[in-house]
C-alpha cells in the first residue's frame, strides 16, 4: 500500500475477497479528508495490554525532506481533524482508559 491506508484498504479488501490481490495499491493521487475518519472502535482493544490510548489530531507535512520517506509518501499537506471529531474520539477513548494522548503526525522542521 503506497499512500494513506484508509483510501486503499476498501479496494484491497474487496480484491482479497474476490481472490484478485494486486502486488501494489497506490493511492497517492487521492486526498484523504480527516473529517471522514470513523471513530476508532476502542472497545475492541484488550484494556490489559494498554496503559494509554492515542487520538490522532492531524497529519502530513508540506516539507519534502529527502530523508523522510514516510511523510512524503502519505501526504504533502498538513491536515487537521475537526476539533469536534477529536473531542468525540477523546471521550470514546476515555470511556475505556483514563490516559489519552492527542497527537499530530506533523513533522516540525527548524532551519
Amino acid at each position: 500500500m503506497i499512500g494513506t491506508g484508509e483510501l486503499g484498504w476498501p479496494q484491497l479488501i474487496g480484491d482479497a475477497e474476490l481472490g484478485r490481490l494486486k502486488p501494489i495499491y497506490n493511492v497517492t493521487d487521492r486526498e484523504f479528508n480527516l473529517a471522514e475518519v470513523p471513530v476508532p472502535v476502542f472497545e475492541l482493544l484488550d484494556r490489559d495490554k494498554y496503559n494509554r490510548l492515542t487520538v490522532q489530531t492531524g497529519g502530513g507535512c508540506s516539507h519534502r525532506c529527502e530523508f523522510c520517506a514516510n511523510l512524503i509518501l502519505l501526504t504533502r499537506k498538513y491536515k487537521q481533524k475537526p476539533a469536534a471529531k477529536v473531542l468525540a474520539e477523546i471521550d470514546e477513548a476515555r470511556s475505556l482508559l483514563d490516559h489519552v494522548f492527542a497527537v499530530s503526525y506533523r513533522r516540525l522542521v527548524t532551519r
